[in-house]
Order: C-alpha cells, then structure tokens, then sequence
C-alpha cells in the first residue's frame, strides 16, 4: 500500500514539473493581454523587457522582507492590512456602481427573490439556466438584505481578500513551520496586485476562494495529525460553502480528498483521515444539486438542470471557437441549450455530439490542435493581471472612476501597463520557484499546493477558457515561492559573509 502511495507521489511530481515547464516556458517571451472592453479579445505580445525589472523586483522583495523581520507574523499581517484597507477605500469609494454581465445577473436575481418573485429560477431566466449561481445568490441576497448597496460586495471582498492572505500565512506555517518563510508569503501575498483589483469584482471568485482557503488550512492540520474533531467539520463545512459559491472550487476539494487519501496511504495511523478525503470530494460535488432542490422545494417552483457542463467542454475545445482566442466564450453554450428547447438532457446529448466531433477534429488535424490549445493556455496562464481590472470598472475607458490613477488603471494606460509589468516579474518568480522546488526536494509539504494547480490546468485546459478562472491555483503556489525565496536569502546572506 505505501508503495502505491509512493508511486502516486511520483506521479502528482511529474505532472506538476511538466505542467510548470510549459507555463513557464510559455510565459518566458510571451504576454497576453485581454481587451478592456466588452469584446473580450486576447492577444499576444513577444518581448523580454520584464527582465530589465526582475532582478530591481527581486531585490526589493528581499530587501523588504529584511525589514520586517523585526515584527512577528501578526505584527506584519497588522501592518500591511492598514495600508491595504486604506487602499481598498479609496478605490471603493472612487469608484461608480458597476456591476455587470453574469455578476449583474445574480446581483438583480438576489434582489428579485427578496421582492418575492421567483420567475428567476424559471428555466428562460438566468438562474433557472444557470443553477449552479444559486449560492452566489443567496451570498448575495444577504448582502443586501443587511445593507441595501452594491458598495457593501466590495467592501466584503477586501474583508474577504485579508482573510485568504491570512490563512495563506497560517498555512504556509504549517507546512514549513519557518517564520522567515511565513513572514515572506505575507509580504507576496500582499504584493499579489491582482488580487486587491479582484476587490471590485462582486462576483463569487473572492468570497469562493476565502471560504476554501479557510477549508484548506483545517485539511493541513487534518493532514498534519491534529485533532479530527476540532478540524473536520470546519473543513467540510467551508468547503461546502466554497462550492455552492463557485462549483469550481470542487478542484480544490478533490485535491484537499486526494492529499488526505494519499495521506492514509503512505501511513498515515487514521483510516478516518481517508473517510473524510472521500467525503469532502463527494459533499462539495453534491452540496449544489441539493441547495437547487431545496430552494425548489420552499420557492415550489421547478428548477431544471439547465445549461449542461458538457456545453461548456464543447466550447473549450471547439477548434473552430477562436472569436475570442482559442476556447473562450462564444455563446454555444446558451445557443444549444435554446436550440434544445431549454431541454436539459437533449442539450448535453447534443454538447456530447460535440465533444465526439471535437475529438475526431484534434485527432485528424494533431498540429492544429497544439496550436490551438498551445494559445488557449497562453491566454490564460500568460496573462498577468488575470483580468483583474477588467473583471471591475475595466470596460469603460475609465468612465466609472474618478481620480486620474484611477482613469489610467481602468482604461489601460501607463499605470495599467506598469502593474502589468510587475505582475508579469512575478509570476516567473512565481513559476522558477515552484519548479525549483520540485527539484531541489520532493516534499510531501507542499503536495496540496501541486495537486491544487494540476486539477485547475487540467480542468481549464478542456472548459471555457478566461484567465480570470485560474489566479487561485498561481496565488496557492505563493507558499512555495516563500520557502524558495527564503532559501535564495540564505544563499546569498552566505556569499556576501565570506
């Protein structure tokens, strides 16, 4: 048995080491950028002035992170929580209403369910064809029911966004239990800029991602042998939370039920430790279906299966699906869920068709078929600021914000393409680090992290590609990079004694 788990370890290495290569390799000479308009479209740029600004960037981490050593973690965590709250006011409060597209749609849904109409969870509405949003809104709903504004979203998302950065923080401390490492993924984690920009997205990526970064900090102690009862019902009960919020969050459930499984295996004491690995993956893919059917049940309105998941697959990996780049929306979804008469299964039973026609196309035309998710994942991976801007006030021109920094971020300009810059220095960072420890030391330490990042490029690689979707599993890498920075620290502190 543990030479199975073993030979598990060795695989999740492997595929991890391949996938970082072809990110990184991607990302050494090209940038992609997503239009800051309605269109959505993607280009590619080749070019390596990033490299002018790595080693300043480098250095002023490392330099920072020498600073404060002098504080403790919490003392950090204070200080660099003052000057992000006072951020996020002044972009909050510069900043017009501007909820739109699909977190429009659940926002105007929420506060039609608290006027007592139901007709939005009938299947020609928005929620009765997208089920899987009736968490959001129901996170929504309670938003408004407590303060009655837009402004209160984002307001919650930079509460939201303090709480990752600090479980981010609490996990790295467990898994290294190195309070140079801890203080460093602190000081990146607050550097993450497109993080702080997803603040004004009133949709559920950040309120999603806060409750699985709290699940996820209760399956490293799980994993580390603490207490079951003290952690697993926190650890299920987020992680539930986390996909009602965003089903996507089902990746990280299945990576959180694979490293306690795997934990089992490799000898691990506790069979219940397996038991809840299962249950977690099981109760995150089973939690949505059941809020559906009791929202049906109070509301006795009827809520179908609406668009099918296959519809969404059919789209990713439609060669021909490059109005966008490659795999990214194009209405095909809803064009064969309307063509099928809202019908749920002769919709996927078409999507299936698809699919089918989809695979036979790759395997007829191989380089074609690179070519095109050789784009697709440069699209997403590729792109700096993971349309953080865009995902806000970013449509506009800057119309709906009102300082001149402000105009400039939004209607991407120099301050755009500065932020840009420095994301794009870090993410190599990001990606050179976690390879380098995948080959400096296989550790058990960090296999969450890995499988977390597998299960999202894999996933994206053959859903509906936005780069928006995977700034999650690059931001659970950050722990990784902190342990390789620290290392890189020590390294030099070294040289520059002798």
């Amino acid at each position: 048995m543990k030479r199975f788990g073993i030979f598990c370890d060795r695989v999740i290495y492997v595929f991890a080491f391949c996938i970082l290569l072809i990110v990184l390799m991607g990302n050494a000479a090209i940038t992609a950028h997503v239009s800051y308009d309605g269109a959505e479209i993607v280009s590619y740029t080749f070019g390596l002035w990033y490299l002018l600004l790595l080693p300043l960037e480098l250095g002023g981490v490392l330099l920072a992170a020498r600073f404060f050593k002098r504080f403790s973690a919490r003392e950090m965590f204070q200080l660099l929580a003052v000057g992000y709250i006072l951020a996020s006011f002044y972009f909050i409060l510069n900043t017009e209403n501007h909820i739109r597209a699909d977190a429009a749609a659940v926002y105007n849904a929420a506060w039609q369910m608290l006027n007592g109409s139901f007709e939005v969870l009938q299947k020609d509405h928005y929620i009765g064809i997208n089920p899987h949003q009736i968490g959001l809104m129901f996170y929504d709903m309670l938003v408004i029911k407590f303060s009655g504004n837009e402004e209160a979203l984002y307001f919650l998302n930079a509460f939201e966004v303090l709480v990752i950065n600090w479980y981010g923080y609490r996990i790295t401390d467990k898994c290294f239990g190195n309070m140079q490492v801890s203080r460093m993924v602190l000081l990146l984690e607050f550097l993450f800029i497109p993080q702080f920009f997803f603040v004004l997205f009133g949709y559920g990526v950040i309120p999603g991602f806060c409750c699985f970064m709290i699940a996820a900090y209760h399956a490293v102690c799980i994993y580390n042998d603490e207490p079951l009862q003290r952690h697993g019902f926190w650890m299920i009960l987020f992680i539930i939370l986390a996909s009602l919020l965003k089903k996507n969050y089902c990746i990280g459930a299945m990576a959180i039920g694979i490293a306690l499984v795997l934990r089992f295996v490799n000898g691990g004491d506790k069979r219940k430790t397996a038991f809840l690995g299962v249950a977690v993956v099981l109760l995150s893919l089973l939690a949505p279906g059941i809020a559906e059917k009791a929202v049906g049940a109070v509301t006795e309105v009827e809520i179908g299966s609406g668009v099918p998941s296959t519809a969404w697959i059919a789209m990713g990996t439609d060669l021909e699906n490059e109005c966008r780049a490659p795999g990214w929306f194009n209405g095909y979804n809803y064009s064969v869920y309307e063509e099928s008469g809202r019908d749920s299964a002769k919709a996927s039973a078409l999507a299936t068709e698809k699919i089918i026609e989809n695979v036979k196309s790759t395997l007829k035309a191989p380089k074609r078929a690179i070519l095109f998710y050789g784009k697709k994942i440069l699209s997403m991976w590729s792109e700096p600021m993971f349309q953080s801007v865009w995902s806000g006030p970013g449509t506009d021109g800057g119309a709906l914000v009102t300082k001149r920094v402000l105009k400039s971020l939004y209607a991407g300009g120099k301050v755009e393409e500065l932020c840009n810059l420095l994301t794009k220095c870090v993410l190599i960072v990001i990606y050179t680090s976690a390879l380098c420890f995948l080959v400096r030391q296989k550790d058990d330490r960090a296999q969450l992290f890995y499988l977390y990042f597998i299960g999202g490029f894999i996933f994206h690689l053959f859903w509906e590609a936005k780069s928006q979707y995977v700034y999650t599993y690059v931001f659970m890498l950050l722990p990784i990079c902190a342990n390789e920075l620290c290392v890189l620290q020590s390294w030099l502190d070294d040289k520059l004694k002798r």
